[in-house]
């Protein structure tokens, strides 16, 4: 190794704060397809398409953050507590073509509008050469992180200690806090990517249950807006639940289907259009798992006092409310 490294000691991850607020995080990962093969063709104009991307990605998040907004004033017309104001998105990460949003859900009638507005902001993408290129589309992945038990949310910190060897180089260097996510959850979120495609968003077993719950708002949303909501399969997951075969949810665009943009598709088990079934059916998934550490159904806890929550949506199993107080000091009445 050269004399340049030996030194170093790296990454140090001693700096590393565990939050222990409870929330329920919505990320939302969209990545470009056929961008290999469009990149390929302009091995020689890597810089323009690269701002042409990024530049893509800055008016994305714009464009679906305003489609969000017009499925909310469309039909939000029974909720008095609901401020669209609340909803926010963070870029999360960008990893090459895909990008990653995050968006901590306030109430649970939060998910209807999210897949609708992302449904039609791919939609309005597309129908605009999305705004990139006509060889390029989209597809996308919604999941739910749920935060401090199931996985973590945290701060790291990466710094390089060098001893003073070489003057050249600085002593200690640190780079910005980060924050990341860490936990079952957001290895299902990645793993379920695969089955998205053009024409298929695909969504966690928690995302499917939420729908399930908000039926009514759900299928008035869906039902105009066109949307179809379907079970595309059962399989394992690598790594997930010990094998046992994992429901995989996805929405559905009609209007893609018919231009049928893509050659294969998976089987389609459609579910009831009565959305509350769904809650049914995940209710015994999640007590087939039985591990309340890997999955429950989702709740959203709004702080209350000092170290005092208070159950806004869900319910809360009773061995997460023991870990919150032990563990976080935190009293959920």
């Amino acid at each position: 190794m050269s004399d340049r490294f030996e030194d170093i000691d790296f990454p140090n991850l001693k700096k590393l704060k565990t939050y222990g607020i409870p929330e329920l995080i919505c990320f939302i990962s969209v990545d470009i397809v056929g961008s290999t093969a469009y990149k390929s063709k302009r091995a020689n104009k890597s810089e323009e398409y690269t701002k042409q991307f990024f530049s893509f990605y800055n008016i994305f998040v714009s464009d679906l953050f305003h489609s969000i907004c017009k499925i909310y004033d469309k039909y939000n017309t029974e909720s008095d507590h609901y401020d669209i104001t609340d909803f926010c998105f963070h870029v999360y990460k960008i990893l090459g073509d895909e990008i990653i949003l995050t968006s901590p859900i306030i109430y649970f009638e939060d998910i209807p509008y999210i897949i609708a507005g992302l449904r039609n902001a791919i939609n309005e993408h597309r129908e605009n050469g999305l705004k990139l290129d006509k060889e390029l589309d989209l597809k996308a992945t919604v999941w739910l992180v749920s935060c401090p038990i199931i996985n973590k949310r945290f701060e790291k910190q990466l710094t390089m200690n060098k001893t003073d060897k070489d003057d050249t180089y600085t002593k200690i260097t640190k780079s910005p806090p980060i924050i990341d996510y860490i936990g079952p959850s957001m290895d299902i979120g990645f793993r379920l990517a695969k089955y998205s495609t053009e024409n298929l968003i695909t969504i966690s077993l928690e995302v499917a249950y939420i729908l399930g719950l908000e039926s009514k708002l759900t299928a008035k949303i869906f039902s105009e807006e066109k949307i179809e909501f379907e079970n595309t399969c059962c399989e394992p997951l690598k790594g997930v639940y010990g094998g046992i075969p994992y429901p995989v949810f996805s929405i559905t665009n009609p209007t893609v289907l018919e231009k049928a943009r893509i050659n294969t598709q998976p089987t389609f088990r459609a579910v009831s259009k009565d959305y509350s079934e769904i809650v049914k059916y995940v209710k015994l998934y999640i007590k087939k798992i039985n591990d309340c550490h890997l999955i429950c159904e989702p709740y959203i806890l709004l702080k209350n006092g000092i170290n005092k929550y208070m159950i806004l949506e869900g319910e809360v199993p009773a061995i997460h409310k023991k870990v919150l107080l032990e563990d976080y000091e935190i009293k959920v009445d």
